[in-house]
């Protein structure tokens, strides 16, 4: 296992991956129709359409990507991992990949957006509960806890 700067032809594989991941844990909390749209905003075409605006990076095994994580700002993004590999500690190194890159950026706090479900993996890698934030994206309610960690 080897992680890499994600590259174009890595969009259809990621995009299979965050949906499949997506479907299967946010189902505990969030409403279907709210799951359905957001998974839907992870087309490959929308993956390379972040490659702009933010780093991403992939944990590749032999030719299956497993795990993907990216870094806009201070904000880590886009943490999602296999299922059949989740309590493996592929989050856990992806995580600290991009607490390193961070660090080379001289940046001082980094935050997520955690899914209720994540939660407990943020505060198991140092993050703090800043508050609940109720959202919408395009009329599908959702919410997130917003969580940091000074580096």
């Amino acid at each position: 296992m080897k992680i890499r700067k994600f590259k174009p032809k890595d969009a259809r594989k990621a995009s299979y991956l965050i949906q499949s991941t997506m479907k299967k844990t946010f189902k505990e909390c969030y409403p279907k129709k709210t799951v359905e749209f957001m998974a839907s905003q992870r087309s490959p075409k929308k993956i390379l359409e972040l490659t702009k605006v933010r780093d991403l990076y992939v944990m590749q095994e032999e030719e299956c990507i497993i795990g993907i994580v990216g870094l806009k700002g201070n904000e880590i993004k886009n943490l999602f991992v296999n299922a059949r590999y989740h309590r493996k500690g592929i989050g856990r190194k992806l995580m600290r990949k991009m607490i390193d890159l961070a660090k080379k950026r001289k940046i001082k706090k980094v935050i997520v957006h955690s899914s209720p479900v994540a939660m407990d993996f943020y505060k198991n890698m140092g993050f703090k509960k800043i508050r609940k934030v109720n959202a919408k994206t395009e009329g599908h309610p959702f919410h997130y806890i917003l969580m940091e960690r000074k580096i």
